[in-house]
């Protein structure tokens, strides 16, 4: 379990399995596809754009990834609010105060082919929520739980 718990508030940190997987996924694709590029063609200005685009995208992705570790998001939990924080930033990301229960939300975004599952935390009452990408959600759950947090029935 990656939370801690303070006096008055639990800390519950991004999965870094997670963030890897993600990270290290885009990087294999743009490897195999420069790869792929390079070997496919027979035109030598359609193996050079495939091998400069690509390798831009592998090195983004690397850098993407390495950011990531140095900023990760943690979720501090009190009795009164949830918040959302970076690493290297000092103001919150997202701020959720206690006007009602919670409830876990789910969206499905992208294109008609390829659809993703998002999943938000959202308190009733409030216009805010705070992305679950990254965390697992039992842990979140039992974080909100024991700060005496309740979640909404749904229905539907």
């Amino acid at each position: 379990m990656e939370s801690e718990t303070t006096e008055r508030s639990i800390v519950v940190r991004e999965s870094r399995a997670a963030v890897n997987f993600l990270w290290g996924f885009l990087v294999v694709v743009a490897v195999l596809v420069l790869w792929r590029g390079e070997f496919g063609n027979r035109m030598l200005s359609t193996r050079i754009a495939a091998g400069v685009l690509f390798v831009l995208l592998g090195v983004g992705g690397m850098v993407g990834w390495i950011w990531s570790h140095r900023h990760h998001g943690r979720l501090e939990v009190t009795p009164s609010t949830i918040t959302l924080r970076y690493r290297s930033k000092s103001d919150p990301a997202t701020v959720l105060r206690k006007t009602g229960d919670l409830h876990m939300e789910s969206h499905l975004v992208g294109s008609a082919r390829a659809k993703s599952r998002i999943w938000l935390l959202k308190v009733d009452g409030s216009e805010g929520s705070i992305s679950l990408q990254f965390f697992k959600h039992r842990e979140v759950i039992e974080a909100c739980i024991a700060m005496a947090w309740t979640f909404a029935e749904r229905t539907g």
